[in-house]
């Protein structure tokens, strides 16, 4: 299984492109879409956003993550991490900190191969796709990788008293876990003071509250209501918490 996590959007030809590539290459491997909308040209941020999701996936799923704003450029190198029994492969720009720093054991390799043609703003395609569906097919990632050292920041596993995320609905998603946050505990942020309540359906319509997500992490909502453009919230918002 191969699952790609990037701030691609779902407007213009990236998703397809991608999706194209891949089925190019391992045509009879699943391939699932699990964020399009990842926070864009922030690998920090969405660092946390991925660590929430990976756990129901199977060991040895392969996930493909583009957040990438430094795409093309020396600085960023093009890195794969094996960590408890799944795949990482992606930028090397902090994405796959948290995941690692988290990890009972964590491999790093950076990637060596490159194809005939590398554009040099779509590694997600022409690189990392590729590297992907390697490893999926059960290839050897000795063969286009070599292993390199690599210690994630030592907060990276921590909590993040931070927005990570806006959905569709306007709600917030912070990185604080049930480790850096309890039901007794309220939340600050955008000068509103947010209160735990279990679901929406214990709130009035357009009351804001915080609660933990289906994925454990504590989110900030309104009942009814864009929790974020009423209280004009955004990623990267600091949550105070008391």
């Amino acid at each position: 299984m191969i699952v790609t996590f990037s701030d691609f959007g779902v407007k213009g030809p990236y998703i397809g492109e991608l999706e194209l590539k891949l089925s190019q290459l391992v045509p009879n491997e699943k391939v699932i879409h699990l964020f399009k909308d990842a926070p864009r040209y922030n690998p920090g941020a969405a660092a946390h956003l991925l660590a929430a999701y990976v756990e129901p996936f199977p060991k040895h799923t392969v996930f493909l993550g583009v957040i990438d704003p430094g795409v093309g450029t020396e600085e960023r190198k093009p890195i794969v991490l094996f960590a408890d029994d799944r795949w990482y492969v992606g930028p090397g720009n902090t994405l796959f900190d948290v995941i690692a720093a988290r990890a009972e054991s964590s491999h790093w390799f950076e990637i060596m191969w490159q194809p005939d043609v590398l554009s040099n703003s779509f590694h997600g395609r022409d690189l990392f796709a590729p590297i992907a569906a390697h490893i999926a097919a059960k290839c050897n990632v000795d063969t286009v990788c070599r292993p390199i050292e690599y210690t994630p920041d030592s907060n990276a596993g921590f909590s993040s008293p931070t927005i990570i995320y806006v959905d569709d609905f306007g709600n917030c998603m912070t990185g604080l876990t049930a480790q850096g946050v309890n039901k007794n505990n309220t939340l600050h942020v955008g000068g509103k003071t947010f209160v735990y309540a279990t679901t929406f359906g214990d709130v009035s319509e357009t009351e804001a509250f915080w609660y933990f997500n289906s994925t454990g992490l504590a989110e900030l909502a309104l009942n009814k209501a864009s929790v974020a453009e009423k209280f004009q919230l955004q990623i990267g918002d600091t949550i105070q918490i008391q």
